[in-house]
């Protein structure tokens, strides 16, 4: 059945590629142009705030690198420097792709003057901090490789935070252009960090699904964890393979004493009484029987133990069992709750 889906798979997966393909090839150089035209009539009249929609709609139909420059232009005229160096690092990278020296040339020097506007923030967390401090700016959380270097910002007001320890620090600041900042930070000396408290109706789940004590003489399979309906079923067919055990060894217990009473009385082991006969076919039969019930059983225990190594523990069922066996009979008593 897998071998026969794949090519299947392999149909759709082109496919997939195929119009993710053409939904980034198509575009509207057209709408683009008159986009483009209508923002560097904007910019021309010193209106960058109402012209950047203008040039972020053309770029969206149609990447072309006058079109990210004019972007980048009216950004950085606005204060809005990280996105201005990225669209034009585009914008570079794009006119050099196809050849384009002019505007290549162009965005270097554009990329080199809002780089040298570009304020510059650096982060440090204080030797005295708690372990795992978490430091975030502006909102967005800041790895470990990040602390310690200096980082492009936009001038204006922004927001540090650290927090750790159950503590939380703000550190608001602002920035000017071309300004370089050094901030040290920790959560110590701010706020307590509430700890969110747990709803009424979880706090009941969780009451309910405290396992409950053994009973005496069973095996508790779950006492911290819960059995998923994988494990569930391989205790079920272990189950069924004690059963199986049981039976087969009551009907070959019978059928060994059958066997023996039928040949008691024979000499040499040749029956020549009819009931005798009788008795020892029946006999036979149920050995044959007993030998099926144990392979049965036997099967049943190992694609239990099968299922049960498995299993993964996802589903929340807690379980007990106890095996129980006699000389004609066998199982297993369950107890839980699912």
């Amino acid at each position: 059945m897998r071998r026969s889906l794949l090519p299947i798979f392999r149909l759709l997966s082109i496919g997939l590629l195929t119009s993710t393909w053409a939904q980034a090839e198509v575009s509207d150089p057209a709408a683009a142009r008159a986009q483009l035209q209508q923002g560097y009539a904007l910019k021309q009249q010193g209106k960058c705030g109402e012209a950047l929609p203008h040039f972020a709609e053309s770029v969206r139909l149609d990447r072309q690198p006058k079109a990210l420059l004019n972007l980048a232009d009216c950004e950085a005229k606005s204060g809005k420097l990280v996105s201005a160096q990225a669209h034009t690092v585009e914008a570079r990278d794009l006119a050099r792709t196809r050849g384009m020296a002019d505007f290549e040339k162009f965005a270097i020097g554009q990329l080199k003057e809002i780089d040298e506007r570009m304020p510059k923030l650096v982060i440090t967390v204080t030797a005295g901090a708690p372990a795992g401090t978490v430091v975030t700016r502006d909102g967005a959380e800041l790895g470990a490789i990040s602390l310690g270097t200096p980082l492009p910002i936009d001038p204006g007001p922004h927001t540090v935070v650290a927090r750790g320890g159950g503590l939380e620090h703000a550190y608001p600041f602002s920035l000017a252009e071309r300004e370089a900042k050094k901030i040290d930070v920790t959560p110590v000396g701010g706020t307590v960090v509430p700890t969110p408290a747990e709803p009424q109706h979880l706090a009941t789940e969780s009451r309910k699904s405290e396992p409950s004590a053994s009973v005496e003489g069973s095996s508790d399979l779950s006492t911290t964890s819960a059995l998923p309906s994988q494990r569930i079923a391989a205790l079920g067919l272990a189950g069924a393979g004690l059963v199986a055990f049981g039976v087969s060894y009551g009907l070959g217990s019978a059928a060994q004493k059958s066997w023996k009473e039928a040949h008691d009385g024979c000499l040499a082991n040749v029956c020549n009484n009819p009931a005798d006969v009788q008795q020892a076919s029946s006999a036979r039969e149920r050995g044959n029987v007993a030998t099926a019930v144990f392979v049965i059983g036997a099967a049943s225990l190992v694609t239990g133990g099968v299922l049960w190594f498995t299993a993964h523990r996802e589903e929340k069922t807690a379980l007990q069992f106890s095996p129980q066996a006699g000389p004609s009979y066998g199982g297993v008593a369950f107890r839980g709750a699912f």
